[in-house]
């Protein structure tokens, strides 16, 4: 019942509120939001503020003592208000730098496929048909994904846009003009921004968030490498830099020399193939990757990289060694890549730390295990009456992929929206409101099992008539029923897919990565204990290594360090580190200390300051500055500094009343004295900010915008500017793959792979692939949160679980 109120509410506020945003957004809302708003004092006190209302709509907070039904108009108007977001981005928000812009695409035969020319490359898939491998597995370089445009989002396609293409030239014409004129790469100075703004001032006590742990930290980065990437580790256009002067720094160590820090610009396009576009973006980029989520960090995106990784004993297998981690260049007899060491071998082999290690030994097995599975319990696709090896990688690798898809989606993405509605909508991006019974008793599930396939059956039919028509938005908003998954087939929304600059931007998320970090002993859980090891203990076990307070430093375990930690340590005790450490929250004065002066060997002077190389990337490629960013995506811009500052905990102190509906709503001492210290550092902040940027608003970076938006919806360890770039693209990635849609089905994955996907979760492969972890795992409901942490009503504290390695 209360999923049908959800449905039906989230519907009815996104038919009578939807409609064109201006810059600034309208007041107006529709009859659910005001109902919602009525229910809600919060939403009242906040409407003079910049932030977006529905997080104050009652259910979207840590709401535990309001009743279901109000909670069930809150989240269904807050649902209506994310949908109706996604469709004005979708609308407005998409801009082309292939050069398909120009004609929108034409349509063609009876399925009405778009056809963009700038997606040509005189080239054919071939038929589609299951026997033939392009159309029934992923091409290692991303092309044929679309049949009828092959390059889309192959290798070397370019980065699109979500703010206009006017936008971002007047920011590239303006980082120029300044670099030319030795303004520093622009105004502040970004070495002056990371000393004051953005490193940390103890880099053993790091703003940490209470529930995202360092695989969350790990996972983002694994997945980034995955999508994007401007130039291989360190390799820009060395030959043509820029300088920024570190003559005003106070406190920082200088990565450059002679008082100057040269900075290689990122590699230039050609341009070539734009003329289709209305407005010639002045600078592009290429993708040095796929675009799609398919898994390129493991298996490459050409033959180099597919080849490093390939085991030569069994060709439908990765590489992994005997005692089950990654080996390295020299172990296998082979040279690395230029510029790198002998690092363990992988297919991405840049930004390399135990982190990323983690993950793709944890994945490697787990592919090696899919296709052992698949031996056994499937039958080829292709109909051959045997498996090939490359039909087996092939097979594997859709289903790895499709796998990593749900785990972002529906574990990690409700871990970093940390609250009912995060948790709500993702799912439903996923399997849609529709959902899944499972838990029901049987009775009950069979019979829901049935209303659910008509329902979807339906909505697809109804879906499949609205893409045949163009009607773009509102796919958006039909497929909130049934999911984007197995939809009746891709839609790109009259844009060729790409991500963007700005989704580069806003997934820049350094700063929950901590400086040093305890290990515990994974041999000792079995016992039901957790011990950390002493860092006499850690020096023995890795020689030359020198630890700080028994915690080893981060930056030892980059590039080459990772193998020697997972070597000596061992992977199940670091895996387990992982689990019970908090990452770092996104604020001011959270970035590693470590990497503002990181040793990159390739670049000019062989130190990078990476705080201020991402505020200097931004500049350089057309992100406009926080404000201007907001405008263009439809949020209202802050009016002045002290719009930063988190009015409801100034309404909290003055009250003494939590913001949140709970049983006892007065504070406790402890609280009270808890939000005063962060009251003061907020304003401590702003003060600071005001003065880095004299007093001017609109030339706060995006960077610096976004760690500073102390305001945020419940569990948000992202910013709401963060979340609205994340709207559209998360859901993008899933539209206009085919494989996410209409191939979507036991015909492509194999009926055992397709079963696998939906009902494999992470920790289920994290128990496979390391069993000394189980007694860790027992009872943990998602696995980027702290694994000894109780989960309850989307509580953001620490506290222990009182279950935590019991029986």
């Amino acid at each position: 019942m209360t999923r049908i109120l959800l449905i039906s509410c989230m519907f009815l506020s996104v038919f009578i509120g939807c409609k064109k945003p201006e810059t600034e957004i309208s007041e107006e809302r529709s009859v659910i939001e005001d109902i919602a708003a009525r229910l809600n004092p919060r939403v009242k006190r906040n409407q003079d503020r910049p932030w977006v209302l529905w997080q104050w709509f009652t259910g979207t907070r840590y709401d535990i003592a309001s009743r279901q039904l109000t909670q069930a108009v809150g989240i269904a108007a807050a649902l209506g208000e994310l949908e109706k977001f996604r469709i004005n981005l979708v609308a407005n928000n998409m801009h082309d730098t292939n050069g398909a812009w120009g004609d929108r695409g034409r349509q063609t035969g009876d399925e009405r496929r778009v056809v963009w020319k700038a997606m040509q490359d005189g080239s054919s898939c071939g038929e589609r048909s299951l026997k033939n491998p392009v159309y029934r597995a992923r091409t290692l370089d991303g092309r044929c994904n679309d049949f009828d445009n092959p390059l889309m989002g192959a290798v070397g396609q370019r980065f699109g846009r979500n703010v206009t293409i006017e936008t971002a030239n007047r920011s590239v014409i303006d980082f120029h003009r300044k670099v030319t004129s030795s303004q520093d790469a622009g105004d502040p100075n970004p070495r002056v921004i990371s000393e004051r703004l953005l490193v940390r001032k103890d880099p053993f006590n790091h703003h940490a968030a209470p529930f995202f742990n360092l695989w969350a930290s790990a996972w983002i980065q694994f997945m980034t490498h995955d999508w994007f990437s401007h130039t291989r580790d360190g390799w820009n256009d060395n030959s043509n830099t820029f300088s920024i002067s570190e003559s005003k720094l106070q406190s920082l160590a200088k990565v450059g020399q002679g008082g100057g820090w040269e900075v290689a610009r990122t590699l230039h396009d050609d341009q070539k193939g734009l003329a289709g576009l209305k407005n010639i973006p002045v600078e592009t980029w290429k993708n040095t990757v796929t675009f799609w989520w398919d898994a390129s960090q493991l298996y490459g995106w050409d033959q180099e990289t597919q080849q490093r990784v390939l085991d030569p004993k069994d060709k439908a297998k990765l590489k992994v060694s005997d005692t089950g981690v990654l080996p390295s260049y020299s172990e296998v007899g082979l040279h690395p890549p230029k510029g790198f060491l002998d690092q363990e071998i992988s297919a991405f082999a840049d930004n390399w730390w135990v982190g990323l290690s983690l993950m793709h030994v944890m994945f490697s097995k787990e592919h090696n295990y899919i296709v052992d599975q698949l031996r056994q319990n499937a039958t080829p696709p292709s109909g051959a009456a045997a498996w090939s090896d490359e039909e087996l990688y092939d097979t594997a690798r859709l289903i790895i992929s499709a796998l990593l898809a749900k785990i972002h989606t529906i574990e990690w993405t409700p871990q970093l929206l940390y609250n009912r509605l995060g948790d709500m909508a993702m799912h439903t991006n996923w399997q849609g409101l529709l959902g899944s019974t499972q838990g029901d008793s049987p009775f009950k599930e069979e019979i829901m099992r049935i209303a659910r396939e008509g329902s979807k059956k339906a909505i697809n039919d109804f879906t499949a008539t609205l893409q045949d028509f163009r009607k773009d938005e509102l796919v958006s908003l039909a497929v909130t029923g049934t999911g984007v998954m197995g939809m009746p087939r891709a839609e790109h929304f009259g844009v060729p897919f790409t991500l963007t600059e700005e989704f580069t931007s806003v997934y820049r998320l350094h700063p929950t990565i901590p400086d040093f970090l305890a290990i515990y002993d994974a041999d000792v859980l079995s016992q039901g204990q957790v011990r950390q090891f002493s860092g006499r203990e850690l020096e023995s076990k890795v020689p030359g290594i020198k630890t700080v307070q028994n915690q080893i430093a981060i930056v030892d375990t980059v590039r080459e360090g990772s193998k020697r930690f997972m070597r000596g340590i061992g992977i199940d005790s670091i895996a387990l580190s992982f689990g019970l450490t908090g990452c770092g929250q996104l604020t001011l004065e959270n970035f590693p200390c470590f990497m503002t002066e990181l040793v990159v060997p390739q670049a000019p002077g062989g130190k990078i300051d990476l705080a201020a190389m991402d505020i200097i990337r931004d500049r350089e490629r057309g992100v406009p500055r926080f404000n201007e960013f907001r405008r263009q995506l439809q949020l209202k811009p802050l009016k002045d500094f002290t719009d930063f500052i988190d009015k409801e905990l100034v309404w909290e102190i003055e009250n003494n009343r939590s913001r949140d509906f709970r049983k006892d709503p007065n504070l406790t001492a402890d609280e009270l004295q808890a939000k005063q210290a962060e009251l003061k550092r907020q304003q401590r902040l702003v003060e600071e900010m005001r003065k880095v940027y004299d007093s001017d608003i609109e030339k706060v970076d995006l960077l610096v915008g976004i760690l500073a938006e102390f305001s945020r919806p419940h569990g948000f360890v992202i910013s709401e500017t963060q979340f609205q770039v994340f709207i559209l693209n998360a859901s993008r990635r899933l539209f206009s793959d085919r494989f996410f849609t209409e191939h979507y089905r036991p015909e492509f994955y194999t009926r055992w792979g397709f079963d696998y996907v939906n009902t494999t979760n992470m920790v289920d492969v994290i128990k496979r692939q390391f069993p000394k972890l189980r007694p860790a795992l027992r009872n943990v409901k998602n696995p980027f949160d702290l694994w000894d942490r109780k989960r309850s009503d989307f509580a953001l504290e620490y506290q222990k679980r009182g279950d935590f390695l019991q029986e």
